[in-house]
């Protein structure tokens, strides 16, 4: 083991516990080494060599995933205001006025996107690779809406004759 080894164990052993602190926070990880003055290929190179630190780091872009759906949850409620505009301390569910919505849609996205990232397995789209040898691959993708019997849209009560289009009118 390098002198230049001993040293990069220091510095991680150090700064390990505040920078798995600052990902699970929110910060994303070119932030984490610019707060600590480390260098982007440094911090991969820790990654590499210490599976302890990977599986740690891994952990926190989860929890960093989750803070995002706390916050696209957070952006859905606002306090409820009595007459006065004194909050009552209750959640109510945010009202958009249409010039709003496009802006809280790109945020969402954005959070979504980001929470996607950092967890995959518990935010992303839930795809499967199936087949094998023998038969081709099939890509099976698991939207969470359920296959089952379909009802009609529209119950007929009556039969009507209708010759035309006016008729309807």
């Amino acid at each position: 083991m390098s002198n230049n080894q001993l040293v990069v164990d220091k510095k991680l052993e150090r700064i390990a516990v505040d920078v798995l602190d600052m990902i699970a926070g929110g910060a994303d990880e070119q932030t984490v080494c610019d707060h600590f003055k480390v260098k982007r290929g440094t911090f991969v190179q820790w990654i590499i060599q210490y599976p302890q630190f990977e599986s740690a780091v891994k952990e926190a872009r989860k929890q960093r995933a989750d803070s995002f759906r706390s916050i696209i949850q957070d952006r859905m409620y606002a306090d409820e205001l009595d007459e006065d505009d004194t909050p009552t301390g209750k959640k109510v569910m945010r009202t958009l006025y249409k010039d709003e919505v496009p802006g809280e849609k790109l945020i969402f996205e954005k959070l979504k996107w980001l929470a996607e990232m950092d967890n995959p397995e518990k935010y992303g789209t839930k795809v499967k690779h199936e087949g094998g040898n023998v038969m081709p691959v099939q890509i099976v993708v698991d939207t969470g809406i359920k296959q089952g019997p379909t009802t009609p849209d529209v119950v007929v009560t009556e039969k009507v004759d209708v010759k035309s289009p006016i008729d309807l009118l």
